[in-house]
């Protein structure tokens, strides 16, 4: 239910709202949701907070919605299911931030790269780098490796937006399963001047493949390094710390 006195803005507590009644079959595909005015009504919100939400659910490919009618829930994907394992800015609009991106590099990178030698033998792949901030914070340093079929459909969107949202609610990607895996280690010295890290902190360091339908071998890669606290301690507490640093 809404909570007014959250830190979490009231248009990502309504979108989760919906959200729920969506997955439990409350709304079905095909179904219309409450119209702008029953929830400003019931939930005693203002219209602009259930226009940003519902925006939310269209942008994400959930609902669509037609003119002077209302807002109808499309067919369910299976995909969308894996958005919030996937994608930090997911997170992090969830505890009420916003994440911003730096593009660090974008090339092509050959057959021999070692982090996906094994499961993604002989293919040419694309590598991008992005250094994550929350709140002007960098907490992140992300490498994504695509295959060039994939990266070939991601021309033309922006690539420091969340590439989570762009490869399950953009493109549609079938994603089938992922494997990820995470480990607690010392940071090498790029990681720790970019994280501000201090002697004998420790880092997050998750690798994870994405398998879609059809296809044996995955089609990305991704290893992110976080700051172990990030998730440790509430986010004031952490942006408090790392801007005393």
């Amino acid at each position: 239910m809404i909570d007014k006195s959250s830190h979490v803005p009231l248009y990502i507590q309504l979108k989760e709202h919906l959200m729920e009644g969506i997955v439990s079959g409350l709304y079905p595909a095909g179904s219309q949701l409450p119209t702008e005015k029953e929830l400003t009504k019931s939930l005693k919100l203002g219209r602009a907070t259930v226009r940003a939400a519902v925006a939310e659910l269209e942008r994400d490919g959930v609902v669509t919605k037609r003119h002077g009618i209302g807002s109808f829930v499309l067919q369910k994907d299976a995909s969308l299911g894996f958005k919030p394992l996937i994608s930090l800015s997911y997170m992090l609009e969830m505890i009420g931030f916003k994440s911003l991106n730096r593009l660090e590099f974008d090339r092509e990178v050959g057959v021999e790269a070692p982090p996906t030698r094994e499961k993604m033998p002989g293919a040419a792949l694309r590598q991008i780098r992005r250094v994550r901030f929350a709140d002007g914070i960098p907490v992140a340093l992300e490498d994504d490796y695509f295959t060039l079929d994939l990266y070939e459909k991601m021309k033309g969107y922006d690539l420091t937006a969340s590439l989570a949202h762009l490869l399950l609610s953009e493109l549609r990607l079938p994603v089938e399963r992922i494997e990820q895996t995470l480990l607690l280690r010392a940071p090498n010295g790029e990681e720790q001047a970019l994280l501000c890290a201090s002697e004998g902190e420790q880092v997050i360091e998750m690798t994870r493949f994405l398998y879609i339908k059809g296809v044996e071998t995955p089609v990305s890669y991704l290893s992110f390094v976080m700051t172990y606290d990030l998730l440790q301690v509430p986010f004031e507490m952490f942006r408090r710390s790392r801007k005393a640093r």
